[in-house]
């Protein structure tokens, strides 16, 4: 190879970092600290700035919300059984946040701004300072990827991972989330671990231990990280014993990257420990989503337009193409890369909001996998490329087409024209390279829902409309016999008198699949209340819910207002209620009026209406 070609394949990772940073420029990061970013970041100014990692004094993040507007629900903290609020997320971003954050804390003490944690100076040094942690991870899968073939394929992998996939969305737009700061850190990862098989020194065991450390404790179902370093090599019987007698005769490395890897993760066992009393904490305590490891959504993971991994990020289907070469040619490589492709999958894809994340166009949750994958897709591309120019200039032209969708697809997103969270095959279809959308195409997504406390029921729509329950609680039933009440009623002859000892009205108990199987249904719940003269204490609540095996999610509650309602008289509550994407059709809706004083009030005419688009 020529010297000066030499060099600009030497570049390429430059060239893209450069790429990356132009594309960070011009999408402005005044609002980079939100979300899910939010949660991950808050461990910096909780524990720097305030001094109060367990939330005892929320003040302090009230006013963050308010004054930024960073969430609209603080989502990103969670109680746990001892009654102390944590961070949801694991703080393994804050500390890679954290050069940034204590430069940026005192440039804004020196210039006058807000050391507030939130300020222009905290998202501009953290969004940037971002970019480093890419630079790292193209520079080090440059590394790996000239294991395997050459310079003129390592350069064109790099450009097929940032310009035809969503690293470059994820990298240059979602900056601070983590797939991307977890590409980096796999690539030292697969780095140190090929240079340890090749050299077993302590060095490369240290960088091992501390990279499978940081990776679990960014995301812990990450830990899967730990089959590409145990399996390397091993493609046969043979192979295996000798990895056994390699890991024995190194048995004090091994060792050491075990300790290493625990002491990295240690910190978030202590913060489990202090502010919630056990060192294994799971802080996703909505029972609305969780790991559905007996039903996974593998398929429509991978091919649904709704995020679907294949739709909006096809050129990788050339990984899967390329894994019968991959095992033809380096069967040491295959079986490494198969089994933690497929257990990563499985993970991802049992997660129940399997379409999750309001930040990319394609699933993220696979990015940190992309230099594992763009290995099978290098044999897949060496292969063609050496059958002659007419499938070399074919393959290329396929590779330079889906870079152009993957960025106008990029382009696309940011303008709101592809949806974050509603995609359909008609709407995709509609859309397929337009600049602008009508109302007619909007037509085609899933319906919106609403992310607000209260919900409407659109005055636009038509809808079919039935009652699915009612009770005048005028049919005797025997648990509450005491209960019935004749002389205050609003119609009928008799309402229900709630106490201390009767907090929870009876109500429905209906299974989704029971009330539609379409999309989704809107429920309007009702009922008529009384609050006697003189009644001080906390006012009724009706409540409507979803439960998954007897936990409720998607929990929702409309009480009187405290200064206007009007006691001595009957007064009526209404909501309504957008069905949640269910766990399970089995899943079953509860509606009932929740009590929380003790003295005594009375109910009437519980209903429950239906509205089926």
């Amino acid at each position: 190879m020529k010297k000066n070609d030499s060099l600009v394949y030497y570049c390429i990772p430059f060239i893209l970092c450069l790429v990356l940073i132009v594309c960070r420029g011009i999408i402005v990061p005044d609002r980079v600290l939100s979300w899910d970013v939010m949660g991950y970041y808050l461990y910096l100014p909780a524990g720097f700035i305030y001094h109060d990692l367990g939330f005892k004094d929320m003040s302090w993040i009230n006013h963050i919300v308010l004054t930024y507007q960073p969430t609209s629900t603080l989502y990103q903290l969670t109680q746990a059984d001892n009654g102390g609020t944590v961070i949801r997320y694991s703080m393994g971003l804050s500390f890679l946040y954290s050069p940034f954050f204590f430069l940026a804390h005192f440039y804004a003490k020196i210039t006058g701004y807000q050391a507030d944690g939130f300020s222009l100076p905290y998202q501009y040094f953290i969004a940037f300072g971002s970019l480093i942690y890419s630079f790292i991870g193209l520079y080090f899968s440059r590394k790996v990827l000239l294991k395997f073939f050459n310079e003129k394929l390592v350069s064109l992998l790099l450009i097929i991972i940032v310009l035809s996939t969503n690293y470059i969305q994820i990298v240059s737009d979602a900056t601070l989330n983590a797939h991307g700061f977890l590409f980096a850190i796999y690539a030292v990862l697969i780095w140190f671990t090929i240079r340890w098989h090749e050299e077993q020194k302590v060095n490369h065991a240290i960088r091992i231990g501390l990279a499978i450390g940081l990776i679990t404790l960014i995301r812990p179902n990450e830990i899967v990280c730990l089959l590409i370093p145990l399996f390397w090599g091993v493609y046969n019987k043979t192979s295996l014993m000798e990895k056994i007698r390699l890991l024995l005769n190194h048995r004090y490395q091994v060792l050491l990257i075990g300790v290493l890897a625990f002491v990295v993760f240690l910190p978030q066992l202590i913060y489990w420990k202090v502010y919630t009393g056990q060192f294994l904490f799971y802080s996703y305590n909505n029972s609305g989503e969780g790991f559905d490891f007996l039903s996974p959504h593998t398929l429509k993971f991978l091919f649904s337009f709704r995020k679907g991994f294949f739709i909006y990020t096809p050129v990788m289907i050339f990984s899967i193409f390329g894994l019968y070469r991959l095992y033809k040619r380096n069967k040491g490589v295959f079986y490494p890369v198969l089994i933690y492709f497929i257990v990563n999958l499985y993970i991802v894809s049992s997660w129940t909001c399997w379409w999750y994340a309001g930040t990319t166009y394609s699933s993220r949750s696979l990015v940190s996998s992309f230099l594992l994958m763009s290995v099978p897709m290098g044999y897949f591309l060496e292969y063609f490329f050496n059958r002659g120019k007419v499938l070399r200039y074919l393959i290329l032209t396929v590779i330079l087409v889906l870079s152009v969708i993957n960025l106008f697809q990029f382009w696309q997103f940011n303008r709101g024209i592809i949806d974050a969270y509603r995609m359909t095959g008609k709407y995709y279809l509609a859309i397929f390279g337009k600049t602008h959308v009508n109302n007619e195409d909007k037509k085609l997504l899933l319906v919106e829902r609403s992310f607000e406390e209260k919900e409407h029921l659109p005055a636009d729509l038509q809808f079919r409309k039935s009652t699915i329950f009612y009770d005048g609680f005028e049919t005797p039933v025997k648990e509450l016999n005491t209960h019935i009440e004749s002389d205050t009623i609003y119609t009928g002859k008799h309402s229900l008198r709630m106490d201390s000892i009767l907090i929870y009205s009876p109500g429905p108990d209906i299974r989704y699949e029971d009330i539609t199987h379409g999309e989704y249904a809107w429920i309007r719940a009702t009922v008529f209340v009384y609050i006697p003269e003189g009644y001080n204490e906390e006012l009724p609540c009706l409540v409507v819910t979803f439960n998954h095996k007897d936990v409720s999610y998607c929990w929702k509650g409309e009480s009187p207002d405290k200064v206007t309602v009007k006691r001595g008289e009957w007064i009526k509550l209404s909501m309504d209620y957008m069905t949640p994407e269910v766990r399970s059709v089995k899943d079953d809706l509860k509606v009932f009026l929740w009590h929380r004083g003790k003295k005594m009030i009375y109910a009437d005419d519980l209903k429950v209406e239906k509205f089926e688009p």
